[in-house]
């Protein structure tokens, strides 16, 4: 085979892999677009910028922990790549424990973390108070959240995206179905947004936990338990993944001093901006389907010492 070939072959693999990557991404802002439909036909607009700000908060306290999911991605490709089945599991794992305990932390501190954010935020009373009901309803969905991350990343690391297509499906889909109910027909605007959403966090955490355990055996969970509460290992994880965190609060900061400044604007403003923000947003989550792709295949190369499919992967499109 010509190495024109070998690339076409490459490239069709790769866009196979991407494009549901891409679709099941862009269900996550489609279903945020949603939300902010129903919010704005509310007879109150402050509703929707209460979300908005409260948003703010949550990217501050979801995202800085985005590490679970891309650090799960590639570590658990790579224990592929090796052929190490045993690896991979006990990395899932690992993530998964440190998921759920940064998940309850989160709401044993969610008075203080509340407390801080809106002080800091810039908005007016009922602006606020519309945003705090959002913020104690969402927030005890913190530990479904994070685990979902391990999760999606455990499937991304295995190539398996189909799997994360039907977990967004599931949960973007409950989202919308809620959000409807709890806003539409019952009336409980900003707090409805809130639970609707953390309902379907738990309702995808379920799928994908039933899922997870259709991949792994009850004797591998056995071999991997006494490694799990390795408190190194855990430590070597947030080690391993510490500029991530920094990139990402980076990039946070900078929407977040975006929407921080709307608000100070007004509140039309800031709702306006909000709709805006989505479809930046949906932008952001297509070309994240196309990394997700790169970053499994990358790590499943690095893995198995395929430095020339590795090279191959970071070179196809530059070289076309």
């Amino acid at each position: 085979m010509s190495i024109f070939a070998q690339r076409s072959v490459f490239i069709r693999s790769f866009l196979k892999l991407a494009s549901v990557n891409v679709l099941s991404n862009l269900m996550v802002p489609l279903a945020g677009l949603i939300d902010v439909m129903f919010l704005g036909h509310l007879t109150e607009i402050r509703h929707l910028a209460g979300v908005a700000i409260a948003t703010i908060l949550f990217n501050y306290i979801y995202w800085t922990f985005g590490f679970l999911r891309m650090g799960t991605t590639g570590m658990v490709a790579q224990a592929i790549g090796r052929k190490d089945n045993q690896s991979a599991v006990l990395i899932s794992l690992q993530h998964g424990i440190l998921a759920l305990i940064l998940g309850l932390a989160i709401l044993i501190f969610q008075k203080p973390l509340q407390v801080l954010g809106f002080a800091i935020l810039s908005a007016t009373p009922e602006v606020k108070t519309s945003g705090v009901d959002f913020y104690n309803a969402l927030i005890w969905g913190a530990p479904a959240t994070l685990i979902n991350f391990v999760l999606i990343g455990w499937f991304l690391g295995q190539t398996q995206s189909s799997k994360v297509l039907l977990l967004s499906a599931i949960s973007n889909c409950a989202n919308v179905l809620l959000d409807y109910l709890f806003i539409v027909q019952w009336g409980w605007s900003s707090r409805g947004a809130g639970l609707a959403t953390a309902t379907s966090q738990y309702l995808m955490l379920i799928v994908g936990t039933l899922l997870y355990c259709q991949t792994i055996s009850f004797k591998q969970i056995q071999a991997s338990i006494g490694e799990v509460f390795n408190l190194s290992a855990l430590k070597s994880v947030f080690m391993l993944n510490g500029e991530i965190i920094i990139r990402t609060f980076a990039l946070i900061s900078t929407m977040a001093m975006f929407s921080n400044l709307s608000s100070m604007l007004g509140t039309e403003i800031l709702a306006t901006n909000t709709l805006l923000m989505q479809l930046v947003s949906l932008a952001a989550y297509f070309i994240d389907g196309l990394a997700f792709a790169t970053e499994s295949l990358a790590g499943i190369f690095q893995g198995s010492g395929n430095i020339t499919s590795l090279k191959q992967l970071l070179l196809s499109f530059c070289s076309q």
